[in-house]
Formats: structure tokens, C-alpha cells, sequence
């Protein structure tokens, strides 16, 4: 009696990425780095349901946040870091932020 697994349908390129919603260069750079496995069947380059499964196992988890959450993030990013009171920027005389970003802001 045979106990080998059976092995599901394999997909070639075109194939994974139409089911998968990848473009063609994506499954190349997934297998060349090393991501998605892929073999070679004569001329053909096939992808396992094996390999399949092991690559969208592989895929990091989507993190969920409420609106509320990602208003905070927002907010959090706009913050200043730090005020120069005593000097402006240019010839204004205004203070000045210094964003998230390191870009000078006057304030008045």
C-alpha cells in the first residue's frame, strides 16, 4: 500500500500570479530571493501546492488597527520635537518648530 501524500495540481507562473493577484516580475523576485519555491519541469518552471501553501504561510499577518488607532499614529508623527525660541529660521522674528520630519516650521 502506497502511504506517499498525494501532491495537488501545480501552477505555472501566469497561473499563480492570475490566482494570486501577483504580477509576473512579483513570483520572479519571490523566487529568486528565495521566498517562493519553484522547479523546473523540462523547459517550464512550475510552482507545488506544496510550495504554494508554504509561501502563503510565509506571508506576514495583516495587523488591523481602528480608526481611532490610526488617528493617533497620524497625530503621533505630526508632534514637534523641538522649538528654537530665540531664533527663527530667516528674518521673521516668529519662533520655529522642528517636525517629525526635521523640517523647520514658524509658528506664531
Amino acid at each position: 500500500m502506497d502511504t506517499t501524500p498525494a501532491v495537488g495540481p501545480s501552477l505555472g507562473p501566469k497561473a499563480f500570479g492570475k490566482k494570486h493577484n501577483v504580477s509576473r516580475t512579483t513570483i520572479y523576485n519571490e523566487i529568486k530571493s528565495g521566498r517562493l519555491k519553484a522547479k523546473k519541469l523540462g523547459g517550464r518552471t512550475i510552482i507545488t501546492a506544496e510550495d504554494e501553501r508554504a509561501w502563503l504561510d510565509s506571508l506576514p499577518v495583516l495587523e488591523v488597527i481602528s480608526d481611532a488607532e490610526a488617528l493617533e499614529n497620524a497625530l503621533d508623527d505630526s508632534i514637534p520635537l523641538g522649538v528654537d525660541n530665540e531664533k527663527a529660521a530667516d528674518d521673521t522674528g516668529l519662533p520655529e518648530i522642528i517636525d517629525g520630519t526635521g523640517r523647520r516650521r514658524h509658528f506664531s
